[in-house]
C-alpha cells in the first residue's frame, strides 16, 4: 500500500527568511512547518507567540534608545536560530527514515511572498518616517513663529509638547532651552539641556549651551 507523499520545508532556509524579512514571515513559516513535521499541536502556539514577538520587537525598535540595539539584534538573530535548531533534527529524521514518504519542499513561493512583505513593510516605514518628519517640521515652525511674535510662554508650551512627542529630537530641547533662557528661567533651561544630554551625552552644542548658562560664558 502506497503512503501519501508529504513535503516539509527546510528550517534552516526558513531561518534565513526570518532574519532578512523582518521576522514575521519566517515566524509564520516556522509555525506552519510544525504541521508539516507532524507536530500539529505546536502550530497554533508558535504562530501566536511569533506574532506577539514580532509586535514586541516592532515596538522596541521604534521606542527604545539606540543603546538597546545590540540586545534587539541578539533577539533578531537568536529566535530564528533557536526555532531552526528546534525543527532541524525533526526535519532530518523524517527525511532519513525510509519508512516515511517525506520530501523537501521548495520555499521559492514563500520566499517571494516574504520579500514582498519586506518591501511593503520598509516602504510603509519610510512613508511613516517622512510623514513624522513633515509633522515635526510644521509644528517646530509654528512654535518658532510664536516665539518670534514674543509669546514666549505659548512657544514654551508648544515646544514642551513637541519634546514629549519626539523625545529623540535634539532641536526641540535646544529651542526649548533658548525659549526658557529668553523668559529668564535659566534653571528650567539647564534642566532641559541636562535631559537631552542624558539621551545624547556627546552633543557638543548642548554642552556648550549648558556651560554658558551655568557660568555666564559668551
Amino acid at each position: 500500500m502506497n503512503q501519501e507523499r508529504r513535503t516539509v520545508w527546510n528550517p534552516l532556509y526558513i531561518g534565513i527568511i526570518a532574519y532578512f524579512c523582518v521576522l514575521l514571515p519566517g515566524l509564520i513559516l516556522f509555525a506552519l512547518n510544525f504541521e508539516k513535521l507532524n507536530r500539529p499541536q505546536l502550530k497554533k502556539p508558535v504562530l501566536i507567540a511569533g506574532i506577539l514577538f514580532f509586535i514586541f520587537m516592532l515596538i522596541a525598535w521604534m521606542y527604545l534608545p539606540e543603546s538597546y540595539d545590540l540586545v534587539l539584534e541578539a533577539f533578531h538573530i537568536g529566535v530564528p536560530v533557536g526555532l531552526a535548531a528546534w525543527q532541524h533534527p525533526i526535519y532530518r529524521r523524517l527525511l532519513d527514515d525510509d519508512t516515511n514518504e517525506y520530501y523537501p519542499e521548495s520555499l521559492l513561493k514563500p520566499a517571494v511572498l516574504s520579500i514582498l512583505f519586506l518591501l511593503v513593510f520598509v516602504g510603509s516605514n519610510l512613508g511613516l518616517q517622512w510623514w513624522n518628519h513633515e509633522q515635526l517640521k510644521s509644528r517646530m515652525g509654528e512654535a518658532m513663529q510664536v516665539y518670534d511674535s514674543g509669546s514666549l510662554q505659548q512657544a514654551a508650551n508648544q515646544l514642551n509638547e513637541i519634546k514629549h512627542d519626539y523625545p529623540g529630537e535634539q532641536l526641540a530641547y535646544i529651542n526649548l532651552a533658548i525659549t526658557y533662557e529668553a523668559m529668564g528661567k535659566i534653571d528650567s533651561a539647564t534642566v532641559v539641556l541636562e535631559e537631552w544630554l542624558e539621551i545624547a551625552p556627546d552633543d557638543a552644542q548642548a554642552k556648550e549651551m549648558l556651560y554658558n548658562m551655568r557660568f555666564g560664558g559668551s
